[in-house]
């Protein structure tokens, strides 16, 4: 492994660890399961004080009540790059419709063609590391956990239900389209970048 592949995995596992803390924050204060206080830092983002702000808000909202995020989602501030990943997943199950309005509402392109190329990549290094060990997806959350989870370890991040999620996404394409789609990623950036395309084209 190069250096800065270490100082790579270093800097992953330390973030990981400022999440865990964020984590127990949101769960000493809002009742919240592990998987629901990473759902609210993907929604609202990790910056402590932002969060503090957001579960002061459902704590108003929820007044002494039992907190259910599926309905705090309403009112919790979404962070910019919540909604492109939102976007994101809209494409990735085929809702084109939803992003073509999105875009033509905000004019997010370039946010949105950076999220969709790092969502491409993790997919494809996901299809990547499951033909190198020979493991084979199942849709069944257990037994993602007992037989996949343990041999991606110090691979992904995150709480391993959103892992999980992933690579159920992965599954629905071939390596060699990913890997096409993101030729074409490519290509279209570069031709935004030297003027040779606008993004609403490129789009």
């Amino acid at each position: 492994i190069t250096a800065a592949g270490k100082i790579a995995k270093v800097t992953d596992a330390r973030k990981e660890n400022k999440k865990k803390e964020l984590i127990q924050y949101i769960k000493d204060n809002t009742g919240f399961s592990d998987k629901e206080a990473y759902q609210l830092i993907d929604m609202a983002g990790d910056e402590f004080l932002k969060l503090k702000q957001e579960i002061d808000k459902l704590k108003n909202y929820f007044a002494g009540k039992t907190m259910s995020l599926e309905e705090a989602e309403g009112i919790i501030t979404k962070t910019k790059e919540y909604k492109i990943y939102e976007i994101t997943a809209a494409l990735m199950a085929g809702n084109k419709k939803e992003v073509y309005e999105y875009l033509a509402h905000t004019g997010n392109n370039m946010l949105f063609l950076y999220s969709l190329s790092k969502e491409l990549q993790s997919i494809l290094k996901i299809k990547y590391i499951m033909e190198e060990k020979n493991l084979n997806f199942t849709p069944n959350y257990k037994q993602f956990e007992r037989d996949v989870l343990p041999e991606i370890k110090g691979e992904f991040f995150g709480h391993p239900f959103a892992i999980f999620k992933r690579f159920e996404t992965s599954a629905k394409f071939e390596s060699s389209f990913i890997e096409e789609k993101l030729k074409e990623l490519f290509q279209a950036e570069l031709r935004i970048k030297n003027g040779a395309m606008d993004e609403d084209s490129s789009m």
